[in-house]
């Protein structure tokens, strides 16, 4: 289009070069744009700030942070003076971009030169962003009280980041105090500020203080989300809980939330540490009619539970429902269904159970749970007939490929397991 003005005659001026600009930063064509911005320079036609600052994203963006910082140089030694977009545009990008050290002497010249503007919250919530992700908290505290010397008050996002970081750091006191302040900003807490509450106090073995802020959430007419309810789900599981877990998964399911193997996973977890092989069977079939797919954890977590209760044969029966999924086991898997059927009451017997599976082609260290299947199968006849030489079975699938003696050990280990039972 550039090209098509200039053979008609038509000089483009700094709106068309500006706008050109942002088309090419938007789809990602950042060093068209920079070449753009050199034709536009050579053709003696002058920037505005805003052509700065479009330049100077588009660069961040693509993580090109020293070429916006030289963008920004430019802009000062043309005598152009840099508005609060400018400024916050570079803040961020280097923030982003893990130079929180240059971020900050950016914003000590913002301070002290006149030729800047003024900082904003904006401005101050990039830095106190950027020093927590760097977990720099005391840091981010000092930039949090300096916003506040300066007439600044902060909104949401300030604190919401701030709370979020207290809680991680276990600081209670310092959280509940500035979760305090946002009242008395007249600040409407969101979901955001709910959830990080509720989630570093499950995490803190906190729970009826969580429990407390999930209702405190519902009454204030901000909608739960997936993750905490999911959150609460799984810790009122860790405390044994489960009919207040139960509960709440199904408030979750009659208010329409589109359930997610997170937390069936986690329900059925509890439900077979509690015991109750039923319910566990039945949160299953429920996850394939809401068209969900069970994953490698969930049968994993099934398996440990039906070992539990010394119930071989359904762990031989998910072996098979497995197999029909094409699960690709990893060793960590592999050992924790060989370690179920070792110590199985059925013993030997846990032979006749096996089906006769084909081979499937694996990579890696994973394999397919026909595989597995196959390799049980073969290996029990193996030991009765010849121990000694069993010595070398599922050396090729075990967790070490490449450490034959580590592999003998863990080897050694099931053989042991087996010749006990058997015996």
């Amino acid at each position: 289009m550039l090209n098509t003005m200039m053979a008609s005659g038509i000089r483009p001026d700094v709106h068309i070069y500006t706008c050109l600009i942002s088309g090419l930063c938007k789809n990602g064509k950042t060093t068209k744009a920079v070449d753009l911005f050199k034709l536009m320079l050579g053709r003696g036609e002058e920037p505005s700030v805003v052509t700065y600052n479009v330049l100077i994203s588009g660069l961040c963006k693509e993580g090109l942070v020293g070429d916006a910082c030289k963008i920004f140089e430019m802009m000062l030694e043309k005598g152009k003076k840099p508005d609060v977009v400018s400024c916050n545009t570079l803040l961020m990008g280097l923030c982003n971009n893990g130079k929180v050290d240059e971020a900050m002497k950016l914003f000590s010249a913002v301070l002290k030169d006149v030729k800047y503007i003024e900082p904003d919250v904006i401005t101050f919530n990039c830095l106190i962003q950027g020093l927590c992700k760097e977990d720099q908290l005391d840091e981010a505290a000092e930039i949090y009280n300096m916003m506040i010397e300066r007439g600044i008050s902060g909104n949401l996002i300030t604190y919401n980041i701030l709370i979020g970081e207290y809680i991680k750091a276990g600081k209670i006191g310092e959280a509940m105090q500035l979760w305090k302040r946002i009242h008395e900003l007249g600040f409407v807490p969101n979901s955001f500020t709910y959830s990080i509450l509720i989630s570093g106090f499950c995490k803190m073995g906190m729970l009826n203080v969580a429990k407390g802020l999930f209702t405190r959430m519902r009454a204030s007419g901000s909608s739960p989300t997936l993750f905490d309810y999911n959150m609460l789900i799984t810790y009122l599981c860790k405390e044994s809980s489960l009919e207040q877990a139960r509960k709440l998964f199904q408030e979750m399911r009659n208010s329409n939330y589109e359930l997610d193997i997170i937390a069936f996973n986690t329900l059925i977890d509890g439900t077979l540490k509690a015991g109750n092989i039923q319910s566990a069977e039945e949160l299953l079939k429920d996850m394939f009619q809401m068209g969900l797919t069970p994953d490698a954890f969930t049968y994993s977590i099934i398996i440990i539970g039906f070992s539990s209760q010394d119930e071989a044969e359904e762990i031989i029966n998910l072996l098979r429902q497995m197999a029909d999924e094409k699960i690709v086991l990893d060793p960590k898997m592999i050992n924790t269904i060989l370690n179920c059927l070792c110590h199985s009451s059925l013993g030997a017997d846990v032979v006749k159970l096996l089906p006769t599976f084909a081979p499937e082609i694996s990579e890696g260290t994973s394999i397919s749970c026909n595989e597995l299947l196959m390799k049980i199968q073969e290996s029990i006849p193996m030991i009765l007939s010849k121990i000694c030489v069993s010595l070398s079975v599922g050396l090729d699938f075990l967790p070490n490929p490449g450490n034959r003696l580590r592999n003998l050990s863990i080897v050694g280990y099931y053989l042991t397991s087996i010749i006990t039972m058997i015996n």
